[in-house]
């Protein structure tokens, strides 16, 4: 029934937004931004959709539901409302269109190791979908902070990364001049390599100095060329390129290969973002109470606008 909705004015818009994730939420923003009229929906009773962080009692009805969105959180006994046709202000016959948003996983397993209560639902903030990270040199920092969204969330600094090693187990990453000079576990000549290495990587103003067939090039390949010892070519390749695969050892589908230009561009990203904010002495930024922040973020940016939600 049409009671089951609440009215909405203007009844036109010039942009109708489903869903608050954070890809719909940004362009939610940049529409009011630019002077557009703005609707934005959601069928779900919280922002985010995937990108959303849940309590654990939301959590636990979201992975009873199989990971489907929208679910029935504890308490709430309908979402969609009615769907029975309804009539435009025009009389036109209207239906209402059920959303349908697809799976995060394509299979997951619960499990209950212990009934021990774990401390109130809402001390939690999961991620459904992972915790993402992110650089504080970063596009989505700058995006942040031009749509004015930095306003309505609170970051926290990522203060040291590590990385594992089988001979030294778990170590610090020197990924600045600072910790490099405080690194126990490097020798000085190591320490030395690692400097000149970054004040490099640096003088190349994001690769744009070299030529296209080193560009190309494997970034293990150019590393090598460098003559830099085995230890620093892991923590670069891992702990500051963030490569996925590995490089030094078999053979790699292309698609899985770090190239020269994008390894030397991760290298500049990361740090670039060492010492952009005071506050933050890393390089890496994570939102205190969850990701789901991001999207809530840029909708209270859009709502500002002049945005309906």
């Amino acid at each position: 029934m049409a009671d089951d909705f609440p009215d909405i004015e203007p009844t036109t818009f010039d942009t109708i937004v489903i869903g608050t994730g954070l890809q719909e939420s940004i362009l939610a923003a940049a529409a009011a931004s630019a002077g557009h009229t703005v609707l934005h929906l959601d069928p779900c009773p919280f922002y985010g959709l995937h990108w959303t962080s849940l309590s654990l009692d939301d959590f636990t009805a979201w992975a009873a539901a199989g990971g489907r969105l929208p679910f029935m959180p504890p308490g709430v006994t309908q979402i969609n409302g009615s769907a029975k046709p309804i009539k435009a202000p025009d009389g036109e016959d209207l239906e209402i269109e059920p959303v349908n948003n697809r799976v995060l996983y394509s299979d997951f397993e619960i499990s209950s190791p212990g009934s021990e209560p774990l401390g109130p639902s809402r001390d939690f903030n999961l991620d459904i979908a992972g915790p993402k990270l992110a650089f504080c040199g970063g596009p989505l920092v700058d995006l942040l902070m031009k749509a004015g969204a930095s306003n309505y969330l609170e970051f926290k600094s990522v203060e040291a990364s590590y990385i594992w090693s089988g001979g030294q187990g778990l170590m610090p990453v020197p990924d600045s001049r600072a910790s490099i000079f405080q690194d126990r576990t490097l020798s000085l000549v190591e320490k030395r390599h690692l400097m000149r290495f970054f004040k490099l990587v640096q003088n190349y103003c994001n690769a744009e100095e070299l030529n296209s067939e080193v560009l190309e090039s494997r970034f293990v390949d150019f590393l090598d060329q460098q003559r830099l010892p085995s230890s620093i070519k892991s923590i670069i390749l891992y702990a500051i390129a963030l490569a996925d695969h590995d490089q030094e050892h078999g053979s790699l589908e292309p698609s899985t290969v770090l190239k020269t230009k994008d390894g030397i561009d991760s290298l500049v990203l990361y740090l670039s973002s060492i010492g952009r904010f005071v506050n933050a002495s890393g390089a890496f930024l994570f939102p205190v109470y969850g990701q789901a922040e991001l999207p809530q973020a840029f909708s209270r940016a859009a709502a500002v606008k002049g945005t309906i939600y």
